[in-house]
């Protein structure tokens, strides 16, 4: 719900295009070297202006989420709105038909951990936010989340005691109002029992949607997942072989009747399929390593809504090894797109798009239609980060191939025979002494060079005087070398 933006057209910008909150993200995204030289007072007045946009769209935005709309029966509005119940709405619209009383974000001020607190100190009551928006308050600390911070200039800048900030990724739109294709991209949806259930019951016609699922060898998926996480100190873990224990033991006790076993799985009821995948399989949330590597399962029940002719499935090596022509005409014939021509194949390759070899932009032996040229960037890789990794991977790998192999097999049944790997597709070479000691020198290098430059290992949270791309910043630890 909260990836469906609030109505930007009020008030003063009642006129402008359906679309200008997004366009002025767009451009926001892409003048990140006019702010980085900007003076100060050019910045404080680039925030503001963000802020006053932020606000213009979320404050008493009386509008529920069109998918509330469509039909009142939708069980995830309903739960949605039993949550928005519960928190104080003095100041919510009576127009409204009780059905189509606007949802509440349950973030920031709106968030449960501040059910009891009806006022906003120094600002007055609280409102109900449409869920797309978070809004924060300075003395109100536990508004505050990795998603929206408050910041110090807000006070000290902008003279400010709260501020919104924009959740949404999808734009509020009728479904006659703009001839657009919406496309994400993520990890997350397929093990996610409620993602795809709320596409299809949302769905003008559900037949019209097209999924693509990359799928990467599921151990080396899980090992990579792993070693970004251990990078950024996520995870605590030492060892692969650690964190399988915890999350294989944690899924086992989870529910022993349906631990591996397929044919019960199989059998079960749609709901009761969803209900366990919601309880042990952490919605495909970051972090768990073996249940999003478990795709047959998540298959199983995207199947119950989707036909199997809606889904593309790639298996991420063979992906490395095309040509970008040859994918980009794979992936245009499934959606019922024009194949690109050399010309606009020449125009990507040049900032080193579609083309997935070890370098960004690059070349490579599988560049073709198109050309190298581009940053010769290296594609971002964790999997191969550590100099143990080998070592790690080696010792983990049997344990986590024998938990997957019902699993592994479900999934070739139910998309295509091909869907298999093998021992090697999960095999790193060991480096020797030499090369341990180069990478560790290297990694210690790049270390020291972000401490010099006041950076981090790990990224930082957004500010809340940013609009947030949800869709960026769910798919970077889970780039090439953590697809699902």
């Amino acid at each position: 719900m909260a990836l469906h933006g609030p109505d930007p057209r009020r008030g003063r910008m009642a006129d402008q295009p359906a679309l200008w909150a997004w366009e002025a993200l767009h451009r926001e995204k892409n003048s990140h070297l006019r702010r980085k030289r900007a003076t100060r007072a050019v910045q404080v007045d680039d925030q503001r202006k963000r802020l006053d946009a932020a606000r213009l769209i979320c404050q008493d935005n009386d509008q529920p989420p069109h998918a509330c709309t469509k039909a009142a029966s939708n069980e995830i509005c309903r739960k949605l709105r039993r949550t928005a119940a519960r928190e104080p709405l003095e100041d919510a619209p009576r127009r409204l038909d009780p059905h189509l009383r606007p949802l509440c974000s349950t973030e920031g001020v709106a968030s449960r951990r501040l059910a009891n607190a009806t006022m906003i100190p120094g600002i007055g009551l609280r409102t109900c936010t449409h869920p797309g928006c978070t809004r924060v308050a300075q003395q109100l600390p536990d508004s505050w989340s990795g998603k929206c911070m408050w910041e110090r200039e807000l006070h000290d800048d902008l003279s400010l005691r709260d501020a919104y900030c924009i959740n949404s990724i999808a734009p509020w739109v009728g479904p006659s109002e703009l001839n657009a294709t919406v496309v994400d991209f993520t990890p997350n949806y397929l093990c996610d029992p409620d993602a795809l259930p709320r596409i299809h019951a949302t769905a003008e016609d559900p037949l019209l949607f097209r999924f693509i699922v990359m799928v990467r060898d599921p151990v080396m998926r899980a090992f990579s997942e792993w070693s970004m996480f251990t990078a950024w100190g996520w995870d605590p873990t030492k060892t692969f072989v650690a964190a399988l224990d915890i999350k294989l033991r944690r899924l086992r006790n989870c529910n022993r009747t349906l631990y591996q076993n397929v044919p019960l799985l199989r059998a079960l009821p749609t709901a009761e399929l969803a209900g366990y995948m919601r309880q042990c399989f952490g919605r495909g949330q970051a972090m768990s390593y073996v249940e999003t590597s478990s795709y047959g399962v998540c298959l199983l029940h995207a199947l119950r809504y989707f036909r199997r002719q809606q889904f593309l499935f790639l298996r991420f090596e063979d992906v490395l090894r095309m040509r970008n022509a040859e994918l980009l005409a794979l992936v245009a014939r499934f959606v019922g797109l024009d194949a690109p021509d050399a010309t606009l194949l020449r125009a990507v390759a040049v900032h080193g798009q579609c083309q997935l070899g070890t370098e960004v932009g690059g070349g490579g032996s599988g560049s073709g239609g198109g050309g190298g040229g581009g940053s010769g960037r290296k594609a971002m890789s964790f999997s191969s980060s550590s100099a143990n990794a080998a070592e790690l991977l080696a010792a983990g790998a049997p344990r986590l191939e024998r938990f997957l192999a019902p699993y592994d097999a479900l999934l070739a049944e139910l998309a295509h025979p091909a869907l298999r790997w093998e021992a090697s597709d999960h095999f790193l070479q060991p480096l020797n002494a030499s090369q341990k000691v180069a990478l560790l020198t290297a990694k210690r290098l790049r270390e020291a060079k972000k401490r010099a430059g006041g950076g981090g290992a790990r990224p930082r949270p957004l500010p809340a005087t940013k609009f947030r791309d949800r869709t960026a910043r769910t798919h970077g630890p889970h780039g090439p070398q953590g697809h699902l």
